[in-house]
């Protein structure tokens, strides 16, 4: 209740802040929001980035790029393939480390450009940009074996554009990795954490519609928030044709 207040008083003061509205809606569950503004991402993880990587993995016990890595594995062994990898909302390279030995390219598109700077003293990748996501998916124009996206897509309810996007630059048979949260309802909802949780069904619909197969699929465990564990999932797809 009062950080209700709290946010409230703020948006009196800021009535067009989007950061401030989009809180304030997960706070109360009456937000229609469909994904989260670009500011609010960016302001996020700028304040975040230079501790990000001990707090994620020794404060939340964070697993997603070690289970996006297994996933990988599973479906590609690691004698059979290198890939050019793009690494969606890179944040500081947690993925691009985990994942280097199976790279011929490392490309990282994030946001925050001191998640960025971060990334790029850690020399994993050949190229590095900020930018939102789906932006940068529709306007570059390499293509790739291999997308991550680890922790990203709880930033995101609607993921259609994203799917469309990915569509144009997944060359043929190449795979999309991803982790989510989980919920019971249709399709997203937007938690009191302001992260989205995305439904089975909703992948489901969207696999098939983008013309994607399901090569791994399996529950896990993501992080720990406030010494609970979230529950979620690793997913990875296979662009047909």
């Amino acid at each position: 209740v009062n950080a209700r207040i709290y946010f409230e008083r703020a948006l009196a003061l800021q009535p067009y802040n989007k950061s401030l509205q989009y809180t304030l809606g997960a706070i109360t569950g009456k937000n229609a929001a469909d994904q989260a503004p670009s500011e609010y991402i960016a302001n996020l993880f700028d304040h975040y980035a230079e501790h990000f990587d001990q707090h994620l993995l020794e404060g939340l016990d964070y697993k997603v790029p070690g289970l996006l890595r297994e996933a990988i594995d599973a479906c590609v062994p690691e004698k059979q393939q290198t890939f050019d990898i793009l690494d969606l909302g890179c944040g500081t390279g947690l993925a691009a480390v985990a994942l280097q030995s199976r790279a011929k390219t490392l490309t990282g598109v994030d946001l925050s450009s001191k998640m960025v700077a971060v990334a790029k003293k850690k020399h994993l990748f050949q190229t590095l940009a900020v930018d939102d996501v789906v932006h940068f998916l529709n306007q570059t124009d390499p293509t790739f074996d291999l997308v991550l996206a680890a922790d990203v897509l709880v930033y995101v309810g609607n993921l259609a554009p994203l799917f469309q996007a990915l569509t144009k630059r997944l060359r043929s048979g190449g795979l999309f990795a991803f982790s989510v949260e989980v919920t019971d309802g249709e399709q997203f909802t937007l938690q009191k954490t302001g992260r989205f949780a995305h439904s089975e069904h909703y992948l489901s619909q969207l696999t098939k519609q983008y013309h994607f197969e399901v090569r791994y699929s399996q529950g896990a465990v993501t992080r720990m928030q406030n010494n609970q564990p979230v529950h979620g999932a690793i997913l990875v797809l296979q662009k047909v044709g």
